[in-house]
């Protein structure tokens, strides 16, 4: 499954964002954006991304899991009532599965 994601005006900077399920590994292949001469990348999470890594880790039983600052992901306008969609990704996939 592939789905296209993007935050506000990144359509202006002619980014192109695609996010897929699926692939290799634990999570799928990790969602990528590569920027309008395909020289620059950027990779991100999303909360179902999030929510198979919290599968992944309990399921092998693992002690812990590595989160990567998310500067990006808090909204000053709830967005669906949530300021932090990614951080409540979190709490529900590892700390309240």
């Amino acid at each position: 499954m592939e789905t296209a994601l993007a935050w506000p005006g990144a359509g202006d900077t002619g980014w192109q964002h695609r996010r897929r399920y699926g692939g290799p590994g634990p999570s799928g292949r990790p969602g990528r954006g590569h920027g309008p001469r395909l020289c620059n990348d950027v990779s991100y999470e999303d909360p179902r991304s999030i929510a198979v890594k919290g599968q992944y880790a309990r399921e092998k039983n693992l002690g812990g899991a590595l989160i990567w600052p998310h500067s990006q992901g808090h909204f000053l306008q709830p967005t669906n009532g949530h300021r932090d969609p990614l951080m409540d990704a979190v709490k529900h996939a590892f700390l309240d599965p």
